[in-house]
Order: C-alpha cells, then structure tokens, then sequence
C-alpha cells in the first residue's frame, strides 16, 4: 500500500514509518523538521511553509491512504498558548485542506488521529470517557481537533473517501516529552515525590507501541471507516501507581511520601502549579470496548513493556 505519514519525523510519526517500511508499504512523509537518517528509507517532503497553502495534488496522486499525525499540541511560550489561531492554521486549517486534496486526488482511506480532550479535560470517578459522549472541547487544541473532525465528517460525506478519526490520551514511549519526561526524569534522580496521596484517581495512557499497533490495523480493516475509535492501553492507573509501576520499570523505584490532598492542592495552585495538579489528581478515563468489539482488536503490549524502553536523561 502506498501511504502518506504527515508529521513523519515526530515522536509518532517516525514509529510508525519504521512499522509500516518493515512490512512492505511504501511510504510517503512529510514534516516542518529537517530531513533525517530514517527518511533516506522512503520519499520524504520537508515542509518550509504554511502546509494548507501548498498543493499536494503530486503526492497524493501516488497514495492510497493518509495518515494524519501532523499536530500543534504544545506551547512553551504561555501568552501564544491560548491563541486559538494558532492552533486552528495547523490543526483545522490544514486538515481540512489536505483532506480536500485528498478527496479530489482518489484517496481510498484517511486517517485522522484526535484527541481524547474533545471529550473533556477529565472524567468523574467509574465513569469514563466513550464515542457516544456529547463532546466537551475546553482549551485551544482540542476546540481545533473538534473543529477538524466536524469538517472531515462532511467532506467525506456520501464520498468515496473513507475517513478513520482516532481519539487517544496521552501517548508515552521513547521520545516523548513534555510532562510525561519530566517524570521519568525526576524518578531517575530518586527524589522523594509527594504523591502518595494520588491513589483514587483513574487515568487512561496509551503505550506508542499498542498506538502504531492499531493505526497498522486501521490502515485495512474494512469496519474502521465511519467510526470514532477510542484507544488506550485498556489499562487504568492512579497516580500513585502511575509513578510506583514507572519507577521499577525504568529501575528507579519511587520514594513517595503523604502530603493530604487538600494541602498538595494548596501548595501547588500558590505556586502557580495548578494546571499540573489538576493533571495529577482528576480522573480520564476511556473506555474503549467498542473499539475492541468493533474492530476484534486488544491492545499487545502492556505499559510495562514501553516503560523499559523509556530512556532517561
């Protein structure tokens, strides 16, 4: 199969390449970073301006699936972090553009990969998050993924094209960054961590390795088309456990210690820290077993498998 990987030399992108070059596709990619080693094994296009004013009409010609990965999810600098905008030109602009292109060009599939934050920022306790909720988009990133997957439903309306929208948590394995990092890195210097008190919370992550698993089944799989598929590890932990199953993985077991909830809570919000409390301490929960009904799909590995493959810095 000839496929198109947007945002191939990212943290998903380039595992999924590696997966799908092993198994005989021929593979397209395309991305705003600079060309590396890996892209010498399959036809890669560096994008050096604003990806929905080009024309891709010569590239998807050749394909007959796409891949979307490409994605502005984070913001270092905190005055852009909320520009809607911003988020909008890439992740609603764009995809719209290329899926219109797409469409014209003879597509066969694309593959949209969402967000589980179109849902909402959390979950109430043994109530997780599924397809059929009302969605609940509350900051920048996921209104435009909403936004994307509303346009991509009404091009591919009554359309040949058939189009996959995947909603995922948070993604960790090799190369990741941002908070997810910051643990891993925190657990490697055997400090001791104030989290003993996060044990009721129940968070669903998603291993990178059960994520190329299912993109690869999507690719072909003749029910995958005209759902939302959400996909986890189909694994929940609290935070605690979070942090006590990542520490023995990396071989750094956690030293954690109890502060009260409500004190940490204090602690954190006048530090300026509340955002990262909230992450800590609030439910996401998904459920996922229609996806694994729907598609006879159980994710292989568990999170301990890629927490060993976690590399420390």
């Amino acid at each position: 199969m000839n496929i198109l990987i947007t945002g191939s030399s990212g943290f998903i992108g380039s595992s999924l390449v590696k997966r799908l070059i092993q198994k005989g596709h021929n593979i397209f990619g395309s991305s705003r970073n600079e060309v590396s080693r890996e892209t010498k094994l399959y036809s890669f296009f560096h994008i050096n301006k604003e990806p929905y004013l080009l024309d891709w009409s010569s590239i998807l010609s050749q394909v007959d699936c796409v891949v979307h990965l490409a994605a502005k999810v984070h913001e270092m600098d905190k005055n852009k972090s909320n520009n809607i905008s911003l988020f909008m030109d890439t992740n609603t602009r764009f995809t719209l553009h290329l899926a219109k292109q797409s469409l014209n060009s003879g597509v066969k599939r694309f593959i949209f990969l969402s967000t589980i934050k179109v849902n909402g920022e959390f979950t109430k306790v043994n109530r997780p998050f599924t397809s059929k909720d009302m969605p609940n988009p509350t900051d920048a990133y996921s209104i435009s993924k909403y936004e994307a997957e509303i346009g991509l439903s009404e091009i591919c309306r009554n359309q040949a094209m058939e189009l996959v929208i995947i909603r995922v948590p948070l993604v960790y394995g090799p190369g990741v960054k941002a908070n997810f990092k910051s643990l891993v890195n925190l657990l490697s210097k055997n400090l001791p961590l104030p989290f003993l008190s996060l044990n009721v919370n129940r968070r669903s992550l998603l291993s990178i390795d059960n994520l190329i698993d299912f993109i690869d089944l999507t690719l072909s799989h003749p029910l995958a088309p005209g759902h939302i598929l959400l996909v986890s590890d189909d694994y929940v932990f609290s935070t605690k456990d979070l942090i006590q199953e990542l520490g023995i993985s990396i071989g750094h077991p956690a030293k954690l210690f109890y502060i009260p909830r409500f004190i940490l809570f204090v602690i954190t919000y006048t530090l300026g820290l509340g955002k990262i409390y909230s992450r800590l301490s609030d439910s996401l929960e998904l459920d996922i077993s229609k996806t694994r009904k729907l598609l006879n799909w159980q994710p292989p590995y568990l999170p301990s498998y890629t927490f060993r493959k976690l590399k420390i810095d």
